[in-house]
């Protein structure tokens, strides 16, 4: 088990997806109903979409990231207790879920921020939205790469699960963290792109990519990125506390 040093970027994020891939091994049942249900949400989006397109997508956006919760929690679990559980647990009334849920929505809120802003300075200049745009976006991902390991800390019910001690763990270890999280997003997102443009030709072929592989690549993405950050998680929380049942799965 990593508990100082740093983890070396490369194969962190490559061991990400290894847990994936292991989780949904484990717990098959868990994704196919998260996919399921991604399915449906983007199906149910590309029929309403364009009568009420900023409403639908800031509710679809909600919707994802309430579906995405107990797939999250679970990878968390797995990866840092060895915990196994096939089953898809929506619990929105227990106090864990519901504290990783609203995190989620507050990152969520927090990425939208510098868009908003910089829109305000849209009347005055094009060159001035543009840098708001680009500061405001650097000072929230900062935010975000400083607290992201109370996602895992939450999900193990940690002693210190609070932002302030996740932001004091990652200080020293930002930029690694930022780029174990690129290391494992990009390649997802560089298939999703490539997919997507494979298939543009064709209208029927589009729409079953963004309806079906788009969402298969969601799944496994998030699943890789909780693994990783719960190996983040298990190497630097020292305020946030390790649960004494850490698991040395969570060793690199």
């Amino acid at each position: 088990m990593a508990t100082s040093g740093d983890l070396p970027i490369i194969e962190t994020a490559i061991q990400g997806w290894r847990d994936a891939a292991s989780a949904r091994e484990r717990m098959p049942n868990l994704f196919w109903i998260t996919l399921a249900i991604l399915i449906a949400l983007g199906i149910l989006h590309a029929l309403i979409g364009g009568y009420f397109s900023l409403v639908v997508s800031i509710i679809l956006s909600l919707a994802q990231a309430l579906a995405l919760t107990p797939l999250a929690i679970a990878v968390h679990r797995y990866v840092l207790l060895g915990e196994a559980r096939d089953a898809y647990d929506f619990a929105p009334g227990d106090p864990r879920f519901q504290k990783f849920f609203l995190f989620t929505v507050a990152l969520e809120i927090l990425g939208a921020i510098p868009q908003v802003i910089a829109l305000l300075f849209l009347a005055i200049a094009p060159f001035l939205y543009s840098l708001v745009a680009l500061v405001l976006s650097i000072v929230t991902t900062i935010i975000a790469v400083r607290t992201v390991m109370l996602f895992p800390s939450i999900a193990v019910d940690a002693s210190g699960a609070d932002w302030r001690n996740a932001m004091a763990d990652a200080k020293g270890h930002s930029w690694r963290i930022f780029f174990v999280l690129v290391c494992v997003v990009l390649p997802a997102s560089v298939l999703a792109v490539i997919v997507v443009a494979l298939f543009s030709w064709s209208f029927l072929l589009s729409s079953v990519v963004l309806a079906l592989i788009v969402p298969a690549i969601t799944v496994f993405a998030v699943a890789a990125a909780a693994a990783a950050v719960s190996r983040l998680f298990a190497a630097y929380a020292n305020q946030l506390g390790r649960p004494a049942s850490l698991s040395t799965r969570s060793a690199v």
